[in-house]
């Protein structure tokens, strides 16, 4: 099944739910806001639960006025060198994994001053106790401020709004630079360049879609049993 530039907004919960066994759903050129309206503690834009092969490319997904704003950018934006201002407040959204708290450690090591925000109840889950815990030390060493339960509402003025998921209050930081550190995009760039060039490309990896080092070695076991 192909999603080729539809509109999905407004849901009770997901945007778009993949269920087990909902295999080799192509969902692209789309656009998916306004998620979770009934409850946004488990509403995401794409949940993927167990289907294979699915692939996600060139969609917008957003629901935070302002997010184009200039004192926004990416996490990879900020390790090849992209200006941050004094204050950085670092989003982790609703990821489970080490990409927000590393790019913390990296602006504290810059001498920045970094809140990072987390929409799970738990820091760091997906990742193993002896990886995560000395990594939550090295914050708090450095003065990393680490709200849980806290998601980016709004981006203006310079600077954003964040909310407190549980307390269900909201506060204003100003001179701000927000630091996208979740809802990455897949890259096929290469592979468009491949194409019609060499007999076959085959695109695996977070070239296909960004997710675990798991999942790449999966794409090439997978891909390697059907050559």
């Amino acid at each position: 099944m192909t999603l080729d530039g539809v509109k999905v907004h407004d849901t009770g919960v997901d945007g778009i739910k993949i269920t087990p066994a909902a295999n080799d759903i192509t969902i692209i050129n789309s656009e998916i806001y306004n998620t979770g309206r009934r409850t946004k503690s488990s509403a995401d834009g794409i949940d993927n639960n167990n289907g294979d092969r699915m692939i996600a490319r060139g969609n917008y997904i957003h629901d935070v006025p302002g997010i184009g704003a200039a004192n926004v950018v990416w996490a990879l934006d900020v390790l090849q060198g992209a200006p941050i201002g004094a204050r950085a407040l670092v989003v982790g959204g609703l990821d489970m994994h080490l990409a927000a708290p590393t790019i913390a450690e990296h602006l504290a090591d810059r001498g920045v001053v970094v809140e990072m925000i987390s929409e799970q109840f738990d820091f760091a889950r997906s990742v193993e106790d002896a990886t995560r815990l000395p990594l939550m030390q090295r914050l708090a060493d450095r003065g990393v401020t680490v709200s849980l339960l806290h998601a980016l509402v709004a981006v203006a003025d310079g600077g954003a709004v964040v909310r407190d998921n549980l307390r269900r209050t909201e506060r204003t930081l100003t001179d701000t630079t927000v630091v996208l550190a979740c809802g990455l995009l897949p890259d096929e760039s290469l592979a468009d360049a491949l194409r019609g060039r060499v007999p076959e490309v085959h695109v695996i990896g977070d070239a296909l879609a960004p997710r675990r080092i798991m999942h790449a070695t999966l794409d090439g076991a997978r891909l390697a049993v059907d050559l």
